[in-house]
C-alpha cells in the first residue's frame, strides 16, 4: 500500500461513521479475523461476515471515531482516538491496531473501548473533540508521521485557503482544491510543531475552532480554522485556515 494513501483504519472508521457500511467491509478481507474488546466483553470471529454482523447488531446511533493519534509500521496500522456520541458526549476511548495484508485489505483487526480511561489529558469543561471532531481529526493527522491522510478526509469538490503570516508582514495564502492541498502538504514541514485545538464550536455543517502551534513546546503561532463538511459523509468541502505569530490568546 502506498505510504501516501490514508491508513485503512481511518477511512474504515470514516465509512463506518458516516452509515456506509458496505463501503467499510470493502476494506476487510473476507477472512478477516477479529476482536472487538467492549466493556466486560469481547466479540471475536474470522471472516467479513462477523464484522457485518457486529456493525448490524449496533441499531441506529449517531457515533464518532474520532482519532487524536495515528501511527503506521509496515503492515501494521494504529489508531487511538475518543468515540462521540450524538455530536454531544464522549463516551470513551478506544486504541485500534490492524494488519493490513497484500491487497490493501484489513487482515486482522483489534480494538479495545474503554468508557473510563483517557491516555491523553482531556478537559472535559471544554471538550472540543465533541463540538468539532472533524477538524480535531484533522489537525491530529496533520500532526503525525503520515500527514497525507487527510487526503481521505475531503470530498472530490473540496477546496481550501491557507493563510500563512510568519510574522513582520510576511505572508503566503496556499490555496486550491485536492491538489493544492497536496502541493501545500509537500512544502509544509512535517512533525516538527503541534496543533493545539483551544476553543471550539459547530453550526449545522459548519465546524470552527481557535487553536495554537507550539515547537518544542513554546508557542510559535495562533490560528483559527473553519470547515464546511458534506452532510451525508462527514467529509471536508471546504476549509479556511488563518495563522499569525503576531497574536497570542490566553487560555482559561
Amino acid at each position: 500500500m502506498p505510504t501516501s494513501d490514508p491508513l485503512c483504519l481511518l477511512r474504515y472508521y470514516a465509512a463506518v461513521d458516516s452509515g456506509d457500511i458496505d463501503a467499510a467491509l470493502r476494506l476487510m478481507a473476507p477472512d478477516v479475523r477479529f476482536a472487538i474488546m467492549l466493556a466486560g466483553t469481547v466479540r471475536r470471529g474470522h471472516d467479513r461476515q462477523g464484522i457485518a454482523d457486529y456493525l448490524g447488531g449496533r441499531g441506529d446511533v449517531q457515533r464518532a471515531h474520532v482519532p487524536l493519534r495515528t501511527a503506521a509500521d509496515g503492515e501494521l496500522e494504529f489508531v487511538y482516538g475518543a468515540v462521540v456520541e450524538d455530536s454531544v458526549t464522549t463516551t470513551g476511548h478506544f486504541l485500534a491496531s490492524v494488519r493490513v495484508d497484500r491487497d490493501g485489505l484489513i487482515g486482522a483487526y483489534q480494538v479495545a473501548f474503554d468508557p473510563e480511561l483517557a491516555l491523553l489529558p482531556t478537559r472535559k469543561d471544554r471538550d472540543v473533540t465533541v463540538s468539532t471532531p472533524a477538524l480535531v481529526r484533522w489537525f491530529a493527522a496533520m500532526d503525525s508521521d503520515s500527514p497525507d491522510d487527510v487526503l481521505g478526509m475531503i470530498t472530490d469538490d473540496f477546496h481550501m485557503s491557507v493563510q500563512f503570516s510568519r510574522g513582520a508582514g510576511q505572508s503566503s495564502e496556499f490555496v486550491g482544491d485536492r491538489q493544492g492541498l497536496i502541493g501545500y502538504l509537500e512544502q509544509r514541514e512535517k512533525s516538527t510543531f503541534i496543533h493545539h485545538v483551544l476553543a471550539g464550536s459547530r453550526i449545522g455543517q459548519v465546524e470552527l475552532v481557535l487553536g495554537k502551534t507550539t515547537r518544542d513546546g513554546d508557542f510559535e503561532a495562533s490560528f483559527n480554522a473553519t470547515a464546511q463538511l458534506d452532510d451525508a459523509t462527514g467529509l471536508l468541502r471546504r476549509l479556511l485556515i488563518c495563522r499569525t505569530p503576531a497574536v497570542e490568546f490566553a487560555e482559561e
